[in-house]
């Protein structure tokens, strides 16, 4: 698998030295796990604050496979003045490109910038990768940019950071910026403008949709009479009266007093003899006060019952 900056054949030749010789190369290679040992063997708390919100990162979106000991350092050391990646981040990307190739010389402005790629150079030859997936000179800008954008990654970066890096690196148009949250006096102004001081706003509109009008009742659809007779079938005409009552906004038990005005000589008796006594419209747990249930009842006798249920 790759590291950036160094050919397979030069970690090969660093390698032996450390065989052939037993003892440290001269020169200490950011690869290299006999010159820095593993991520496996470096305690938890060996890690800097931070250093695991830029691993997830790296790995997550990048490819990176593997640390070691030169990674967790060498990470130490970048976040050490986030004035440095401050000054980076400010710095035209093409500037900081021709910084990178042309080698500037280390004088003014130009110093602290050297020190983050220099920095950050040495981190990306210290990780393993999958693939080498982004060119060097793009996460030589995004690793120390978001550095400063998440206080030395204090947090993880977000979907924004990284997106408004990326485009800012490609010379593309900003992304939009998330909407902002809101502290607990914020939150606490808005609802009060909504809902009014201690849910005054609330109680007022309680006690306006309890004082508001019942919907206007229509004639839209029409209902037939019902007389009571013996070729009359009451459950149908309560399920036609049910149909139109609907349509016409006849609601609640306020149905009752509009239904007897449709009942006829036998069907007209019976309701001026009970109807006091019907209270509900339909409640099957208050049957004797409900109209449907003692209308069928008394209109429905169990021989009609069966009449029906075999025509």
């Amino acid at each position: 698998m790759p590291y950036y900056g160094t050919k397979k054949s030069q970690r090969k030749h660093h390698r032996n030295k450390h065989l052939q010789r037993r003892r440290p190369a001269f020169e200490r290679a950011p690869y290299c796990n006999f010159c820095y040992i593993p991520s496996g063997e470096i305690l938890y708390n060996q890690h800097p604050t931070g250093f695991f919100n830029f691993w997830n990162w790296i790995k997550d979106n990048h490819s990176a496979r593997n640390y070691n000991l030169c990674t967790v350092i060498t990470f130490a050391k970048l976040k050490e003045n986030i004035t440095i990646c401050a000054n980076l981040r400010n710095l035209p990307i093409i500037n900081y490109v021709a910084q990178l190739i042309l080698l500037i010389p280390k004088i003014g402005g130009y110093a602290e910038l050297n020190t983050a790629a220099d920095l950050t150079t040495e981190i990306l030859k210290s990780i393993l990768f999958s693939t080498l997936s982004t060119p060097i000179l793009e996460l030589l800008y995004y690793i120390p940019a978001l550095c400063e954008e998440t206080q030395g990654y204090s947090s993880a970066p977000t979907e924004y950071q990284t997106t408004k890096l990326y485009n800012l690196y490609h010379n593309l148009p900003p992304p939009e910026a998330p909407p902002e949250t809101m502290n607990q006096d914020q939150l606490t102004a808005v609802l009060t403008t909504i809902f009014g001081t201690n849910g005054q706003n609330i109680t007022q509109l309680t006690t306006a949709l309890g004082n508001a009008p019942p919907p206007r009742e229509l004639t839209i659809a029409k209902v037939d009479n019902f007389h009571g007779k013996d070729d009359e079938d009451p459950y149908e005409w309560l399920e036609r009266f049910e149909t139109a009552a609907n349509t016409n906004q006849w609601t609640g038990n306020r149905r009752i007093a509009i239904a007897a005005g449709y009942l006829k000589d036998a069907a007209h008796d019976w309701f001026r003899a009970n109807g006091n006594g019907l209270t509900v419209w339909n409640d099957n747990t208050n049957q004797n006060a409900s109209f449907v249930h003692q209308f069928e009842a008394y209109f429905s006798p169990e021989t009609k019952k069966n009449q029906w249920y075999y025509e």
